[in-house]
């Protein structure tokens, strides 16, 4: 054999068990690095009664969080002679909701409690609104908003007994102030 010749056997003889060596080492059971991609979560859903000037009056389950105007399209939109003036098509629908949606010269429906109301809703509101509420300085405002990024949305003023910093007496203080929408 020339030299060439014998520098290339052993090159492959070398080349031949490195890539032995690498197989035996890695276990083949192994598949490699796992991409996992995320999965979303099914929202919570709320049932609300809509009626009035809408084309499908009755009874509708929206996700959590949305707004009266899908509500309304969820009852195949408004009639011709609604007054959405009436309305705030803004406004988040809860469970157990009704919404009325007045004809032109009806008289308009009260509201579901908290749909037209003053109340600070603990689930969007900031820092500067937070402090306006008794007892709750710029700490405890702070720590609403953290509570709630870390662990989402409020269910009901209740839940802000979970907050550190905020008890029984502070809740009963402005519980009739706030609300959870």
């Amino acid at each position: 054999m020339t030299r060439l010749s014998m520098i290339a056997a052993v090159v492959a003889v070398l080349a031949a068990v490195s890539g032995g060596f690498y197989l035996l080492i890695n276990d083949s059971s192994d598949s490699g690095m796992e991409i996992i991609f995320p999965t979303a979560t099914p929202a919570a859903e709320v049932t609300a009664y809509v009626s009035g000037a809408v084309r499908s009056p009755g009874v509708f389950t929206v996700e959590e969080g949305d707004r009266v105007a899908g509500l309304v399209e969820a009852a195949g939109g408004v009639t011709e002679d609604a007054d959405m003036s009436a309305v705030n098509l803004a406004a988040r629908v809860k469970d157990e909701d009704h919404w009325h949606v007045p004809r032109i010269g009806e008289a308009p429906a009260p509201q579901p409690p908290g749909a037209q109301s003053d109340a600070i809703d603990i689930n969007s509101a900031d820092e500067e609104l937070l402090k306006r509420l008794p007892g709750i300085g710029e700490v405890k405002a702070r720590a609403i908003i953290s509570f709630r990024e870390a662990n989402g949305p409020f269910s009901s003023a209740d839940g802000l007994l979970e907050v550190n910093g905020i008890g029984a007496a502070t809740l009963e203080a402005i519980r009739d102030l706030v609300e959870a929408r």
